[in-house]
């Protein structure tokens, strides 16, 4: 999700925008990424997390398929700001997933070690994202094929949260973690 965010200027020129509208889009993402980080924080107290971040990554998967659609056929501003909206909801969540289910999933006695390991995998792939975009950009003649791309990636990600299991019982979690 990371990969397109220093991309924008790129982008943008490729689309023929103006300095000030390239600074707009960014700023909608990260706008965006931020109300939903605040928003799926308040939806993971009530709701169970997975399936709350499948409805945002499908969303993010739909913002990444108009945004290729804006690039493959041409500039279209109000579908771009749409899509750069869902795309930064996306990315919101997926902010907030990684610790979340670490301490849901794995307790607490271990926490620091478990969601350093998350984070550092996360932060790679936040570290290759924009490298990847760069390449498939060079290697395609546009950022059409690696948004479709990441259409499909959100999607399948998303179906995957959907065959996570209901958090273990904190119960459970002290009795196996006191047996470690």
């Amino acid at each position: 999700a990371t990969g397109i965010v220093p991309q924008f200027r790129a982008l943008g020129r490729d689309l023929q925008y103006s300095p000030e509208a390239i600074a707009t889009v960014a700023s909608v993402f990260g706008f965006a990424t931020l109300g939903g980080r605040l928003l799926v924080g308040w939806l993971f107290d009530r709701f169970f997390a997975p399936r709350v971040t499948f409805i945002f990554f499908v969303l993010a998967a739909i913002g990444y398929a108009l945004a290729a659609f804006c690039v493959i056929n041409g500039s279209n501003w109000p579908v771009l700001t749409v899509a750069v909206i869902l795309m930064g909801l996306g990315f919101g969540a997926e902010s907030d997933l990684v610790g979340y289910l670490a301490s849901r999933y794995f307790g607490i006695r271990h926490f620091g070690a478990i969601y350093g390991c998350l984070l550092s995998i996360f932060i790679l792939g936040a570290a290759a994202g924009p490298f990847m975009y760069g390449v498939m950009r060079d290697q395609t003649g546009g950022y059409g094929p690696v948004l479709l791309g990441c259409a499909v990636a959100g999607l399948a990600a998303a179906f995957i949260l959907l065959l996570l299991p209901r958090f273990p019982e904190p119960a459970d979690l002290l009795r196996k973690s006191s047996r470690q």
